[in-house]
């Protein structure tokens, strides 16, 4: 989780090898945290790679890509483009807003409505 944590900052910095490097750890040493496929994905797309991104999103569960397309109100039955598939995933990371935890529980945090 740390990594992650660390990648995401890496990457926000600009510090894309060292970015790449922790994120690349936490994909190959955790997988289920998806937290980091989806810095990876907003990693790789900013560096002109459609397919990595791709490859992020399609890692992520789809019940959390699909309940942030729709708070973004992206049509649910067709593919989504680039440009949307980059929306869908920093929207994942201000909706959470800071709460980097994969379990299911955890995403019913951030996935509540707000009133």
């Amino acid at each position: 989780e740390a990594l992650a944590w660390r990648g995401e900052a890496r990457r926000r910095q600009g510090f894309v090898q060292e970015a790449a490097a922790d994120l690349d750890a936490v994909v190959a040493g955790a997988p289920h945290d998806f937290w980091a496929r989806v810095n990876r994905g907003l990693l790789r797309d900013s560096l002109g790679s459609p397919e990595g991104l791709e490859e992020d999103f399609r890692a992520i569960p789809s019940d959390v890509t699909r309940f942030v397309a729709g708070e973004l109100g992206l049509p649910p039955h067709r593919p989504w483009t680039r440009k949307e598939m980059r929306r869908v995933l920093e929207g994942c990371l201000k909706r959470a807003k800071g709460n980097r935890r994969w379990e299911d529980h955890a995403r019913q945090i951030w996935r509540t409505r707000r009133l």
